[in-house]
């Protein structure tokens, strides 16, 4: 079997002000373009190494704009963007031309899975790793945190990842429970996918799956790997595929997960 790599992370440093004047806000700085092209790098380096030519790349990152408004930035597409150009300076750097180096990323517009006849398209899966609507849904549920804990501080997010108190507020505010499944049915997706067509391409293949930490870290407590208590920016897992399961490790390669069992025809189990 190929080589088979899934990064889940956040995005990278972006203009977090609230001041609606500045039209720079949400958007990544080049602090943070610099940050996720040398975080890029490292990753390519240690995860894909000399196998770089025989890769395909899959990236998909959160549409959410910042404070949910199109005027202002979207910081995991643009972290995307950042990602990118660092794996295609990578190929050239390997001695391909711009096209040859283009033929390395997977640009259709879906994936195919067996879970669904007709595909998944890649703005679904995207939204799969979208910003919490809770922000926009359940404000109030929002303000009752931060009074509570002083603050958007570690047990403000500790609780937004565990508690289901945000029902109370709207039925339809995300919760724990939605963040998860909307997680794992991608990564169930991007599996699958990944295998049949590694198999098929017979390429290894490396997929980004940029993201935001409170959309994260749900999925990474109910996984058992609650020792990871916050995600900095350009800070993930890795989900390294094999044919019985996954091996999931920290970015500095601790070990922290065992390969889950294949049950019912989902890698990753289900809620």
């Amino acid at each position: 079997m190929k080589d088979i790599n899934i990064i889940l992370t956040r995005h990278g440093r972006y203009n977090n002000s609230r001041d609606k004047s500045d039209l720079s806000i949400g958007h990544i700085t080049e602090e943070g373009k610099r940050e996720i092209a040398e975080k890029t790098k490292k990753r390519i380096d240690r995860i894909v190494g000399n196998k770089l030519k025989d890769t395909t790349f899959l990236i998909i990152a959160s549409p959410t704009y910042w404070l949910s408004d199109e005027r202002f930035g979207r910081r995991a597409i643009e972290t995307e963007k950042v990602t990118k150009a660092e794996i295609m300076e990578e190929l050239k750097q390997e001695g391909l031309s711009e096209e040859e180096a283009k033929s390395h990323f997977y640009l259709k517009p879906e994936i195919y899975t067996r879970q669904k006849t007709n595909g998944v398209s890649i703005e679904e899966l995207r939204d799969k790793l979208a910003e919490p609507n809770v922000y926009d849904l359940a404000p109030s549920y929002i303000e009752k945190l931060k009074v509570r804990y002083g603050g958007m501080n570690s047990g403000f997010w500790k609780e937004l990842a565990s508690s289901e108190e945000v029902k109370q507020y709207n039925k339809d505010a995300e919760g724990p429970t939605d963040l998860r499944r909307k997680i794992t049915e991608l990564l169930n997706y991007v599996v699958e996918w990944s295998k049949d067509y590694s198999k098929s391409q017979d390429t290894n293949v490396c997929i980004f799956l940029i993201t935001h930490g409170e959309t994260m870290e749900p999925f990474i407590q109910n996984r058992k790997l609650s020792h990871i208590t916050e995600f900095g920016y350009n800070e993930g897992i890795v989900f390294n595929v094999k044919e019985d399961g996954i091996i999931i490790k920290t970015e500095d390669e601790l070990f922290i997960g065992p390969p889950p069992k294949v049950k019912d025809g989902y890698i990753l189990g289900r809620d």
